[in-house]
């Protein structure tokens, strides 16, 4: 049995307003009376887009791959099935596998859905003998990624079990700034009027690789960071740390933002192997369809060329 208590008549009244406010602004009342998207039990956790729905999901991809090409990105496409081999190697396997969707084969193999894209791009990147020159190495995916999430905490479009992301990484040296053009290209959520400021999330535990590595990648982030940003000690990926972006009602999504990587070791040059800095801006098509609906009037007021 649970209940809600307040100090107040007042504050009692702000809560229930408040409470109001957030039913009208729900995301999946107006997606089915807009006719953009629905959500059926046949499929949890996952979107149904109807034309108009579609419409803007496509725009917004066509938005953003224009803003990768323009900063020198180039466009990849990658399996959604991989064996748990590729995912023991990334340590993704150890760490990770109870948010995996898997499949067994006639042979007992198990293949489980890509949750994300970073141990496929590294296989890309090493199929073939790379100079260091060739770094910086920018690469932009778009697939879809199946995440196991509890079925407790599924949330409309803010938390699902199959979406698209702008999933990119970068293959650098330590040396080249490739972190302050990631926080740069973070500015791109202005363009929906969104504001945000910063959250570096550091060491987390268990996690790979030794104190002192973890110690140069957090201070490589500090000292490149140069919007508004605050500390998240110990919620870091556990192979690197990540830097997150927050609107202005200081929500995070799960994924935009981007993250150091040394877990594969790709190339071998004077002063050691590249960084790989995992990076999206708009990350998850759904949520940026769910905030915009939700932190707007309910007129859903969008960015010319959606509407």
């Amino acid at each position: 049995l649970l209940g809600v208590a307040f100090p107040g008549e007042k504050d009692r009244q702000e809560w229930e307003n408040e409470q109001e406010e957030a039913r009208r602004r729900d995301h999946r009342r107006i997606g089915q009376d807009q006719e953009l998207f629905f959500f059926n039990e046949v499929s949890p956790g996952s979107c149904f887009f109807l034309p108009k729905g579609a419409h803007i999901y496509n725009t917004l991809t066509d938005f953003i791959k224009s803003e990768y090409r323009r900063r020198g990105f180039t466009e990849v496409v990658t399996p959604t099935l991989y064996s748990t081999a590729l995912w023991e190697r990334s340590g993704h396997w150890e760490h990770y596998s109870e948010n995996m969707f898997t499949v067994t084969s006639e042979g007992s193999q198990t293949y489980a859905l890509k949750p994300m894209n970073c141990p496929a791009h590294c296989l890309m990147f090493e199929q073939r003998v790379r100079s260091w020159r060739e770094l910086p190495l920018r690469w932009a995916d778009f697939g879809a990624l199946h995440r196991n999430e509890l079925s407790g905490a599924l949330g409309g479009l803010t938390r699902v079990r199959r979406f698209c992301q702008d999933d990119a990484h970068i293959f650098c040296a330590p040396e080249q700034e490739e972190i302050v053009a990631c926080l740069d290209f973070v500015k791109v959520y202005r363009v929906f009027g969104f504001s945000f400021h910063c959250l570096l999330s550091t060491r987390p535990t268990p996690c790979l690789w030794e104190p002192e590595q973890w110690d140069d990648a957090e201070q490589v982030i500090c000292s490149s960071v140069g919007e508004r940003w605050e500390l998240n000690p110990g919620d870091g990926a556990f192979y690197g740390p990540k830097v997150r972006a927050a609107d202005q009602h200081n929500r995070y999504s799960a994924s935009n933002g981007f993250c150091l990587d040394y877990r594969f070791v790709l190339i071998k040059r004077p002063q050691g192997p590249p960084s790989t800095s995992s990076r999206g801006i708009i990350h998850e098509f759904n949520p940026v369809l769910d905030v915009k609906t939700f932190v707007l009037p309910c007129s859903v007021w969008m960015p010319a060329g959606l509407e």
